[in-house]
């Protein structure tokens, strides 16, 4: 209890008399007993088996490649863990895979980084535009692409819930099985893998959050394009919520997910310039990159079709 005390974590009000605060209540809640799970058995194991590794790793001619693609490319992550990647190790382990998930849908509860809607302003920036919002019954407000337990579209319907349009909560088949007991309110839910074509044409916004930085760019252009491809030149957006680099002067918090990303994913944090060459490849022009919470490199890129 001296350690918690002395890290904020209750409080001391006397000789062996603790008492619980705010930080003791948000550490009670699922989301922050998951991200506690998955960085003990994922984030932190991930070092010392990649480190442990790492040099036998360089030696064995494996290299290390920015964005190992080709098949006789090991990324190090699968090098210490029988060829297998942490994607396929959560599908294999449903319990990794909870706390993953729980950990994604809390990840900025009680964080200083607003809300990705309040980083890109949707109500004002859509109603303002000329293009308007669609108002009949089959017309899409929002596709949350990859969205996990539906936690941040959940949240953006609540909070405009008079924006006219259906929200769409896209998973992978499993987490949305996993959900049909307690979907998120007021949206509705279906199977997608991103690598396959979108079935949904023509909404007004799809919405990626911390999807691109897991990923190569070639990878990232094949999803991206899979999008794009239903995407209506004059109404549709693309919304990716994700670390956005500076050119030079990189903060210490993205500069360590930018290595975290490469040890575990063969992923990458990328810069600006980054972005802009990546979505032009693929037909894509950026309208605006709404800035987030300053120091968090975390922003909004606003794109649409050319």
């Amino acid at each position: 209890m001296r350690l918690l005390t002395a890290i904020g974590y209750a409080d001391e009000v006397a000789e062996s008399t603790y008492v619980a605060n705010n930080k003791t209540r948000f550490a009670n809640q699922p989301g922050f007993q998951g991200a506690e799970r998955h960085h003990l058995s994922v984030s932190f194991t991930l070092y010392t088996e990649v480190g442990e590794k790492l040099v036998e790793y360089m030696r064995s001619g494996a290299g290390i490649h920015q964005f190992p693609d080709a098949p006789e490319m090991t990324p190090p992550y699968p090098y210490t863990h029988n060829g297998k990647t942490l994607w396929q190790i959560h599908a294999e382990d449903s319990e990794q895979k909870e706390d993953f998930d729980l950990y994604m849908s809390s990840r900025r509860q009680g964080a200083l980084a607003p809300e990705w809607w309040e980083t890109y302003p949707a109500a004002t920036e859509l109603l303002k535009s000329t293009v308007g919002l669609k108002r009949d019954t089959d017309a899409v407000l929002l596709v949350d692409v990859a969205g996990g337990r539906g936690h941040d579209l959940e949240k953006f319907r609540q909070h405009y819930p008079d924006l006219p349009g259906r929200c769409i909560l896209q998973d992978l088949p499993e987490t949305i099985e996993d959900l049909k007991g307690n979907p998120p309110r007021g949206c509705e839910m279906q199977g997608y893998d991103f690598f396959t074509a979108q079935p949904i044409k023509g909404a007004r916004m799809y919405f990626f959050r911390d999807i691109g930085h897991d990923w190569s760019d070639q990878k990232c252009r094949e999803l991206f394009a899979n999008t794009a491809a239903a995407m209506d030149k004059d109404y549709s957006r693309l919304l990716i919520d994700d670390f956005v680099l500076p050119t030079t002067g990189t903060g210490y918090r993205a500069a360590s997910m930018d290595i975290h990303m490469l040890f575990s994913l063969a992923g990458i944090e990328r810069t600006e310039a980054h972005w802009y060459r990546l979505l032009e490849s693929i037909g894509l022009e950026i309208v605006k990159i709404w800035p987030g919470a300053p120091g968090m490199h975390e922003s909004v890129i606003e794109a649409k079709k050319k």
